[in-house]
């Protein structure tokens, strides 16, 4: 015997409806504030981490102009600190 077609539509709606409500479920989820504050939180930790790696790796491929990058800024910055001091006599 063939099923009911009023059967069988219920069946699909019945369905349909258990995959509107998971579908809602999961954009609830992903519209949690604390959920798209963690997963802020974990890209920017992501990003950090990746500068801290790369910086690190540019620091030991060049470590000689690393340091006298250094040094002239803080020449640069004792010079300064010297011209501020320095008086002026006309």
């Amino acid at each position: 015997m063939a099923p009911d077609p009023v059967d069988r539509l219920a069946a699909d709606a019945e369905q349909a409806r258990e995959r509107v409500a998971a579908t809602i479920d999961e954009i609830q989820d992903r519209l949690d504030p604390r959920r798209i504050v963690g997963d802020a939180m974990n890209r920017v930790t992501g990003s950090g981490n990746q500068l801290v790696a790369e910086a690190r790796g540019l620091m030991r491929s060049h470590p000689l102009a690393i340091g006298a990058g250094i040094a002239a800024i803080g020449l640069a910055l004792l010079a300064r600190n010297q011209l501020a001091k320095a008086k002026v006599d006309l």
